[in-house]
């Protein structure tokens, strides 16, 4: 850890979840921002992929942030789940829809899924199984989506590309599975698969090589309207705690050493229940 004197202090209160909602593609809320980075285009995209593992251009992987210690503390009235984390910059990250039936199921909507146009970027379709992909250059365990248009009642499964990168495993470790039945915030967050094989180099139903795929669908399908988000934000979740008691923390102060979270261009807490006395305190600073 470095001297304490080296870090921002940040100690605030958090009203929502994570972003709430209408927030997934702006800087409202996050706990903090590498100075370096405070200055990007929130709208930057991922450049032109090519077929090998990693592809892209010029997608920086080293911009981050160190972490001396923290504390959530739960005010929520109930035992919760906590996280620490950060968001992964929409440079290395891109989305659309997945058509199960088609002979090359995913279709790239990017520009919708990182923009903030109202109510753009298709979640689900009437048809079983049918959903949406989103895979990325880095792992990453919460999904945050601004669903504009509710769904009707449907039954959401996710799968991540396998370990050899040729096909799907089904994720079997949720800690929260939002429906898409419900406007605003709706969030699906799940531990890192250990065996998350990056997508073969000639690539899977569409989706280029060298990503890490996560696949949501829909295995019971909305009967008439289906779920259209207007943005979606996605992030590393590296600090997890189940069942924090209420008026209880979760807290991490190892005063020899330091937690780098890297990539990410915004540092983040989750609380799985929102509460106004929810509280974070932590000690950051920026890793190049």
């Amino acid at each position: 850890m470095k001297p304490v004197a080296v870090y921002d202090v940040i100690e605030r209160r958090q009203t929502v979840r994570l972003r709430g909602d209408d927030n997934q593609q702006n800087n409202t809320g996050v706990l903090y921002r590498p100075p370096d980075v405070r200055l990007a285009a929130s709208g930057a995209r991922e450049g032109a992929l090519t077929t090998a593992p990693g592809g892209g251009i010029g997608e920086a992987l080293d911009v981050g942030i160190g972490v001396g210690g923290f504390e959530l503390f739960n005010s929520s009235g109930a035992a919760i789940t906590v996280a620490l984390g950060v968001r992964i910059p929409n440079v290395l990250w891109r989305a659309g829809q997945w058509d199960d039936a088609a002979a090359t199921p995913y279709t790239d909507d990017t520009a919708d899924a990182q923009d903030v146009g109202t109510a753009d970027f298709a979640m689900n379709t009437t048809t079983a199984n049918d959903g949406l992909v989103i895979h990325s250059r880095v792992p990453f365990n919460l999904v945050s989506f601004d669903v504009g248009t509710a769904g009707d009642a449907s039954t959401n499964a996710a799968r991540y590309s396998n370990a050899a990168g040729d096909g799907w495993s089904d994720v079997t470790t949720n800690l929260l599975a939002d429906t898409f039945a419900a406007t605003g915030e709706r969030i699906w967050f799940f531990r890192t698969p250990p065996d998350w094989g990056r997508v073969q180099t000639n690539g899977l139903s569409g989706i280029p090589g060298g990503r890490y795929a996560l696949n949501i669908r829909s295995t019971v399908a909305p009967a008439v309207t289906a779920a259209v988000a207007d943005s979606l934000s996605i992030y590393r979740m590296y600090f997890i705690r189940e069942a924090i008691a209420d008026n209880a923390a979760y807290e991490w102060w190892p005063g020899g050493t330091e937690a780098p979270m890297i990539p990410g261009d915004a540092l983040v807490a989750f609380f799985g229940t929102a509460n106004d006395l929810n509280g974070v305190t932590v000690l950051v600073r920026p890793r190049v």
